[in-house]
């Protein structure tokens, strides 16, 4: 015989995992409001608020991301609820309050995939923000620190990119 509550809970990831937000978001929050201990507290949460950030609710998204970083601050979920958020700030052109989101969630010591991440994301921003050389730097450290992750071949691409619009040009950027 089967749990409600184990198959609201495989309801709503099942639901998540093919798009379906909407109705994911309800099921989630379903299994929350019946369960205040789940196991997977912080994993649902942070799924609701990519639910949300999915259907461009930025502010419920925002409320949820933030709620996963201060109430799981050991949590893995802390850290790419974070990494969300900075996506938003990044998409608002906040880019005092990204920077600051990004260092302080650096400083944390995140794993590495998502340090390169936030690292890459900051260094975008600098790029847009004109900061050309810091964001050359940014991107370099990814190249240089995190070769072992999916970010490295785009750091390595817009470092190219970077060098290769500045004196030097394509020689330079061949240099990479």
């Amino acid at each position: 015989r089967w749990d409600p509550r184990a198959l609201a809970l495989y309801a709503a990831d099942g639901l998540f995992d093919r798009g379906m937000y909407e109705l994911a978001v309800r099921e989630y929050l379903t299994v929350l409001s019946a369960v205040s201990n789940h196991p997977r507290r912080c994993e649902l949460l942070y799924r609701v608020g990519e639910s949300h950030r999915q259907l461009k609710r930025v502010s419920k998204a925002i409320e949820y991301f933030s709620k996963v970083e201060t109430d799981y601050p050991s949590s893995l979920f802390r850290f790419k609820a974070a990494l969300r958020r900075a996506e938003i700030l990044d998409a608002a052109n906040k880019t005092t309050e990204l920077f600051d989101l990004l260092d302080a969630t650096l400083a944390a010591k995140p794993p590495v995939d998502i340090a390169a991440s936030a690292i890459f994301l900051k260094a975008s921003a600098l790029s847009k923000a004109d900061m050309k050389d810091e964001a050359a730097a940014a991107y370099a450290r990814v190249v240089s620190d995190y070769s072992a992750t999916p970010m490295y071949s785009y750091a390595l691409l817009a470092l190219g990119g970077l060098k290769a619009a500045g004196p030097g040009g394509s020689a330079k950027a061949i240099e990479l």
